[in-house]
């Protein structure tokens, strides 16, 4: 388990000076039509939603949020989709997977330096099979190569990996694991390996599953997946995992951060539920959410968990756990809740 440990001073600082700060921030002007899409792009967090403008497939937009503000909406340049968006970031390249009209279900990538979006998407394919999908598609990076997953039409779990030689799509679906043809599943990286989970059909459980560590086992299609763990939930949509920093709730451990796997799910009420991951034991327990959530927060949507690590303009570090949500109707709003820890500068 992988700890960040505070000094007294540093954590006496960070308590007398604010630096566990819980907030709210509503994407200013934005409205949406699905879930929303979180990610840590260097010192950034990206949120990127499809549009709210009516029926049918939806833009795809996204803002930057530092710590503080958003930047405005932006939309990426002929960027449509049928479906919830997904982003993440390999060094200073941000990519955003979509599911354009009149693709024949594939999934498109766009890319992008910092510097705009380019304008033209580029399917999920390698020299033999695309990506197909009706349902939100999932992305991760461990650091130095771009991970997918998606749902196929007749309901498996389908996964691949990129690095500088292209993509590579594992011809093997996911073992035992079965879901919605609508329904997508979510991806993060958690003590190297990577994690995978989704909903069942019938809708009251969620499944995770690990990828085994291995430099060549991340390099070739024939990955080897543990056994699926099986937890109790309610929910019709995608769940989603994170890593977040959080006090260590090992028995008789000490004060001490750490990175703690979490996964989340929008229940038939619409509000949304938490589990915790216990590396030690191997199982999953109800938890509070990483990033308070006011009384009544409420979507029809699935959630989103990232974290991220930024300066502050004293040079300080903040490590912030933020959970996405897109409110109901009306606003259909892009909405994120961030509690933000002081840490030690990496």
């Amino acid at each position: 388990m992988k700890r960040f440990i505070v000094s007294l001073a540093i954590g006496l600082y960070a308590f007398l000076s604010g630096w566990s700060v819980t907030s709210a921030a509503e994407v200013p002007g934005a409205s949406a039509s699905s879930a929303p899409a979180l990610a840590a792009y260097g010192d950034r967090l990206i949120i990127a939603w499809a549009g709210d403008e009516g029926t049918g497939p939806q833009h795809v937009w996204f803002s930057l949020f530092d710590g503080q503000a958003f930047t405005p909406p932006t939309d990426i340049p002929g960027a449509l989709t049928t479906t919830a968006p997904a982003v993440a970031a390999v060094g200073n390249v941000l990519h955003a997977a979509a599911t354009p009209p009149d693709s024949g279900d594939k999934i498109y990538l766009y890319t992008s330096t910092g510097a705009g979006f380019r304008a033209a998407g580029t399917p999920l394919c390698d020299a033999e099979t695309c990506a197909r999908t009706r349902a939100a598609p999932a992305l991760v990076s461990d650091g130095g190569r771009l991970f997918a997953a998606w749902t196929t039409p007749d309901g498996a779990i389908m996964t691949a990996s990129r690095s500088s030689g292209g993509w590579i799509v594992d011809p093997t679906p996911i073992p035992n694991a079965v879901t919605s043809p609508t329904a997508g599943p979510t991806l993060t990286v958690y003590q190297s390996r990577l994690r995978l989970a989704w909903v069942t059909p019938s809708g009251v459980g969620v499944s995770t599953g690990t990828l085994e560590p291995s430099a060549s086992a991340l390099s070739q299609p024939n990955i080897t997946w543990s056994a699926p763990i099986e937890i109790a939930a309610r929910t019709k949509v995608a769940p989603s995992l994170g890593v977040f920093v959080v006090g260590d709730s090992t028995p008789g451990a000490a004060s001490e951060l750490v990175e703690s796997l979490f996964l989340a799910w929008t229940n038939v009420d619409s509000t949304v539920e938490f589990a915790r991951y216990n590396a030690l034991t191997g199982k999953w327990a109800p938890s509070a959410s990483p990033s308070p959530l006011p009384a009544g927060t409420s979507t029809i949507e699935a959630p989103a968990l990232a974290g991220f690590t930024y300066r502050t303009s004293n040079e300080e570090c903040l490590r912030s756990n933020v959970v996405g949500i897109t409110k109901k109707k009306p606003s259909h709003q892009p909405e994120i809740f961030a509690k933000s820890i002081g840490i030690v500068c990496p």
